[in-house]
């Protein structure tokens, strides 16, 4: 991976705090999420998380639901025979 510098800033106060270690995480399902999360930003060299209120993020909150529902319409017209999924639920 060429990247080695990422600034995340995101809207969820709860994951950022989460990616954060300052709150932990309580569901199974999510704890795996988690720990891809953190596996993945140990292999950059610098990473920082900041959050951001969605009242002062609308484009990105925007942008961010249009590509959810992208995915959701090409997943349930690809296959409708698998019966886990590996993306987090829509929120």
């Amino acid at each position: 991976m060429g990247i080695r510098k990422v600034r995340v800033e995101g809207d969820s106060n709860l994951i950022v705090r989460q990616i954060k270690g300052e709150y932990r995480v309580k569901d199974a399902i999510l704890q795996q999420y988690h720990r891809r999360a953190v596996t993945l930003i140990r292999q950059f060299d610098e990473f920082a998380i900041y959050h951001i209120p969605r009242r002062q993020n609308s484009r990105a909150d925007v942008l961010a639901n249009h590509a959810m529902d992208l995915q959701s319409s090409s997943s349930s017209s690809s296959s409708s025979s698998s019966s886990a999924s590996s993306t987090p639920p829509k929120r």
